[in-house]
């Protein structure tokens, strides 16, 4: 549900897609006649050379579709579901229609969206944003998602109901006073480091997705055009409130600093009264360029052009610092702006401190000879409890990010891992293998390989080998072909019997694995000395008892590491490392992978330690700020995270003695500055009291004569 503003301060922009509608446009808003009722965006269907963002649409047309599908409305009544009372209507748009209802258990009012205008493909395109508010469910600072029933007729969700309308509507009495608007400023940053934590960038903040409780509290609104952090599809939000490199068609992975852009042009909105570097001239240009690339292109050049916006310097009560935190939120050059919503939070509690600071100050100019003599014996007394205490601050924190940045590794590779291991058991049931399996046709055998690798390539699973054996372990085909390693039995390796290599048996004949199972760490005879991991699962015969099935033989397919390895990539570690490891204690991924890799004929070392076995026995997440490391021995500050469903763990390692040394030369070079410069101060104004005094003396001296 969303409240829109002006239409000329809300032109919403999204990609067109072919087989879909685009987000609607300003003028395709429907308004329900009551300024206090939430207003709903009428999206529009639009032809495919059109886009959503060209020219002013024909306002007679938008009128006309409205009045119609107000008539179909009437003549469909009230919807009736269960549990929940109608209340009245909200608004309507071209997914369907918004009432207000009050549920039957508890009368608590709600917000009910119902998808009635083709419904079955609507349902599809939005369902998205049902996934990505049910992952926010657990904040008050998101507009909570209550109930969905995607099955009904018509699909309809359940929302909360919030009263007090957007911010936009807000708007448009004028702008905030800047304690109103800082306080509405840090509940925002606060939901969305939420959201940002949850690996979810929300693409589309403005005014209008921003609304109101009773109490005045704001809460974010409309994931529509929210990405995960691995999404590379186009996000685009709306003009003005955009960061200039996000209006791009092209693929690019979702930033955190976008949402930090369009979070410093809301302040700076509600405090000025407009987004930043809006100029009429320049909105004209952009509604009269029809090719949506050409407007997005336009936009870019024109706000990286720009200047900085100097606007909020002149309001009222602002200071620098807050001035400096929109600046850095509203850099056009992303390197130089705050990297995430809990970056901005960290800078608004830099301010405070700061603020607080000069009120210090102050009190140290009534009384400075006291003051300075008590801070002297401070600094002398407690210089090295004051550093102990901030690396051990500067330490928890770093631990506490390893933690986050562990667990958001652990669920990329686990679901990457799940993916082709869904693969590979829908490829293992098929009954065409066993067909061919059964019957010992190698020819078909390797066509059936070749055509699983190829369908594997369209699905975008970049898989090194498929391999197939018969019952034995006797290899009967693999794609890409290579016929060195058919006709050979394998029942020796970890992938086929699930017992680990038996380098020392290599003659022996052992028992296929009889579930889906995932290998120790190898390293190829090939010439690039490959290392990777093999997932296999059994093939059964399809007419033999369910109780007792038959296997027939065991298919495989192996991935390299090093593409393990480029998945974690996008997990940004600051000079940290992760290290990767399996349920049998083998390190898959080090910063020392020549200690843990395979040597020629041996089985891969093991390393357990007190971490490995609480992640992988017990399935705990958290950090530790003192954990020695097994393969180098050395200590570091680690956050760890299980992946449950594969059994492996996940260790995120910064070195502790090279943190804490950096801490302490700073510390150290910061005290030396300090005392210098306290000393000067206290020599400066003991000098200048010493004269005030020396002056009072005298002056009463010749009064007294």
């Amino acid at each position: 549900m969303k409240f829109p503003t002006n239409p000329e301060d809300e032109a919403r922009v999204a990609p067109q897609v072919e087989g879909t509608e685009p987000a609607c446009d300003s003028a395709d808003r429907i308004d329900n006649g009551d300024p206090t009722l939430p207003q709903i965006d009428a999206p529009r269907a639009v032809d495919a050379a059109q886009s959503p963002l060209s020219a002013t649409p024909d306002k007679t047309e938008a009128i006309s579709d409205a009045k119609a599908r107000e008539a179909s409305r009437r003549s469909r009544g009230a919807p009736r579901i269960p549990h929940y009372e109608i209340v009245r209507f909200l608004g309507s748009g071209t997914f369907g229609e918004v009432w207000l209802g009050r549920d039957r258990r508890t009368g608590i009012q709600v917000a009910i969206k119902f998808f009635v205008h083709g419904s079955g493909g609507q349902w599809g395109l939005l369902q998205a944003e049902v996934q990505q508010l049910a992952e926010l469910h657990a904040d008050p600072g998101i507009v909570q998602l209550i109930d969905v029933e995607p099955d009904a007729v018509p699909p309809y969700y359940v929302m909360a109901f919030v009263q007090n309308g957007s911010l936009a509507q807000r708007l448009e009495r004028g702008p905030l006073p800047v304690r109103e608007a800082l306080e509405i400023f840090r509940q925002i940053a606060e939901a969305l480091a939420y959201v940002h934590a949850k690996g979810i960038r929300h693409c589309d903040l403005k005014p209008s997705n921003i609304l109101l409780d009773i109490r005045g509290r704001a809460k974010i609104a409309d994931f529509g055009q929210a990405h995960l952090s691995s999404d590379a599809s186009p996000a685009l939000g709306t003009f003005f409130y955009m960061a200039p490199e996000q209006a791009d068609l092209n693929e690019q992975i979702a930033d955190t600093r976008w949402d930090v852009y369009a979070l410093g042009a809301i302040l700076f909105a509600m405090l000025t009264g407009h987004p930043p570097r809006e100029a009429p001239t320049l909105r004209a240009e952009i509604r009269g360029t029809a090719d949506l690339s050409h407007r997005l292109r336009h936009y870019r050049d024109s706000v990286q052009q720009a200047p900085l916006p100097r606007e909020h310097r002149r309001v009222k009560a602002i200071d620098r610092l807050l001035v400096a935190i929109i600046d850095r939120c509203l850099e056009t050059d992303p390197a130089r702006r705050l990297r995430d919503a809990g970056a901005v939070l960290e800078a608004l509690e830099r301010r405070r401190r700061t603020l607080q600071q000069r009120a210090m100050l102050g009190f140290g100019l009534i009384a400075p000879v006291v003051l300075m003599l008590t801070m002297a014996a401070f600094t002398l007394i407690g210089a090295d409890r004051a550093i102990l205490a901030s690396q051990n601050e500067m330490v928890e924190q770093l631990g506490r990010s390893d933690s986050v940045s562990a667990r958001l590794a652990a669920l990329i590779v686990e679901e990457e891992i799940v993916n082709r291991l869904d693969v590979l058991k829908a490829r293992a049931a098929d009954p065409r293998l066993a067909e061919v399996v059964k019957g010992g046709d190698q020819e078909a055998m390797r066509t059936l390989m070749a055509d699983f690798g190829k369908d594997a390539e369209v699905e975008e699973f970049k898989i090194k080998r498929w391999t197939i054996t018969n019952q034995v372990g006797t290899t009967q085909a693999n794609f890409p072909w290579e016929p060195s390693v058919c006709n050979k039995n394998w029942s020796w390796r970890d992938w086929f019997n699930g017992q680990g290599d038996h380098l020392d048996g290599k003659d022996q004949r052992y028992l296929p694995i009889d579930r889906p199972h995932i290998s120790q760490p190898f390293v190829s005879k090939d010439k690039d000395h490959t290392k990777g991991v093999v997932l296999s699962t059994p093939v059964f015969d399809p007419s033999s008892s369910t109780s007792q099935p038959t296997i027939l033989g065991v298919l495989a397919l192996t991935i390299e590491l090093e593409r393990v390895e480029n998945w974690l990539k996008s997990v940004r570690l600051n000079d940290g490392f992760t290290v990767l490891f399996d349920n049998r204690y083998h390190c898959l991924l080090h910063n020392r992978q020549d200690r843990v890799t395979a040597r020629p004929n041996q089985n891969p070392p093991i390393w357990p330690c007190p971490i490995y076995r609480n992640v992988i026995e017990n399935e705990e997440s958290g950090h530790t700020l003192s954990y020695r490391d097994p393969v180098d021995h050395k200590v570091y500050l680690a956050g760890y995270a299980s992946l449950p469903r594969i059994g492996w763990g996940v260790v995120v390692q910064h070195d502790r003695e090279r943190v804490l040394d950096q801490i302490a030369a700073v510390t150290h070079r910061l005290m030396r500055i300090s005392r210098v410069a306290f000393l000067a101060a206290g020599v400066l104004i003991s000098a200048l009291w010493g004269w005030q005094f020396w002056t009072l003396r005298h002056v009463q001296r010749m009064a007294d004569a």
